[in-house]
């Protein structure tokens, strides 16, 4: 399973949806409940005995079936219920690491049919997800509403020092001074806050409604940060520039994300061998991508256009407006815009 997928089950059992509720209300109840969501609920060999209910799902019906023994059955769109006090059999022979029998049964029928199942633990009130071979259990909503909060702020320092180092290589581009420890930073400071967000993904997804607004400001964080780090591909990598930044970014974090990562291998992704002797102090120049997408409403492929005209960033610097013009896809205001965020660029250098 990918982490999108991972995420997605844990929003079925996040708060605000009905699931929740009724789950919420067993360990209320002090009770306990295995649930089998399936997409194939006839000819499963896995199901035995049993009611069939085969109506709406809702937290007050869930609950009450809750009461009887055997495990509860609901389709695969969380929507209705299928049958209650069902006896599961899953094989045997298929290894488990749990210890309750209500646990063993819920890990084997995950792994066995590849579906989602979620065991409520009537003694000690815990919730935990099973799908194919991954395992997850839930956080207390208060201690976890606790822990975003302070993770939260840690990602808003980290942004904030990640703007001042984009601050601080955009006033060296313009004055020419880029070396290659400039960029390098941005990427390890930026890198480093993505893997707190995918950490913290997991925390927003299990908190649902409750994580709403927080979400919100990892997904605004996100978003900043990976366009910011694309551009910097597009223009830093010493070879031609990527066609698909994005990707290539997702391989970067995932390749030196480590809490172990260095400058260096920042260096070597970008195209520029660690092992030269000061790597860091080399001499680079950007080739205009984050100067230009700067402009409202700027196309990428607009962009492209500029970045293959003037060919060099000293050059681009220079340009008139009426220079600027003669790129195709480039009309008075798009030119006007670049000339003054190049202007504004050069007055907080000059200050």
């Amino acid at each position: 399973m990918n982490i999108n997928e991972k995420l997605e089950k844990i929003r079925i059992v996040a708060p605000g949806t009905k699931l929740r509720s009724a789950i919420d209300n067993m360990i209320k109840g002090h009770g306990g409940a295995l649930i089998y969501i399936t997409k194939s609920p006839d000819n499963n060999s896995l199901i035995q005995l049993g009611f069939k209910i085969d109506c709406d799902l809702t937290p007050e019906k869930l609950y009450e079936l809750s009461k009887m023994d055997g495990a509860i059955v609901i389709s695969n769109d969380v929507k209705r219920i299928l049958f209650a006090n069902v006896h599961l059999i899953p094989d045997p022979s298929i290894p488990s690491s749990e210890t309750g029998m209500r646990h063993m049964a819920a890990e084997r029928v995950a792994i066995q049919s590849e579906e989602m199942t979620i065991c409520i633990s009537e003694t000690r009130s815990t919730v935990t997800i099973y799908c194919g071979t991954w395992k997850y259990k839930l956080n207390e909503t208060p201690l976890l509403i606790e822990k975003v909060t302070q993770v939260l702020q840690t990602l808003n320092k980290y942004f904030e020092t990640f703007q001042s180092y984009v601050e601080e290589l955009s006033m060296l581009e313009i004055e020419n001074r880029v070396v290659l420890f400039d960029v390098g930073r941005v990427f390890e400071k930026g890198i480093r806050a993505l893997k707190i967000i995918s950490d913290l993904e997991f925390n927003l997804a299990e908190l649902g409604d409750e994580g709403k607004i927080a979400a919100i400001r990892v997904n605004e964080l996100k978003e900043e940060i990976e366009n910011t780090l694309q551009l910097l591909l597009m223009d830093y990598t010493s070879t031609t520039e990527p066609e698909n930044p994005a990707a290539l970014l997702e391989d970067l974090v995932k390749s030196i994300s480590k809490d172990t990562a260095t400058y260096l291998d920042v260096f070597d992704y970008l195209g520029y061998p660690s092992s030269q002797i000061s790597v860091g102090e080399q001499i680079v120049s950007p080739r205009g991508y984050r100067l230009i997408m700067k402009i409202p409403r700027m196309p990428i492929s607009i962009a492209k256009n500029v970045v293959k005209k003037f060919r060099k960033f000293n050059i681009l610097l220079k340009a008139s407006q009426k220079k600027l013009q003669e790129v195709e896809g480039i009309g008075e205001k798009r030119a006007l815009g670049i000339v003054m965020e190049i202007k504004a660029l050069k007055r907080k250098v000059s200050i």
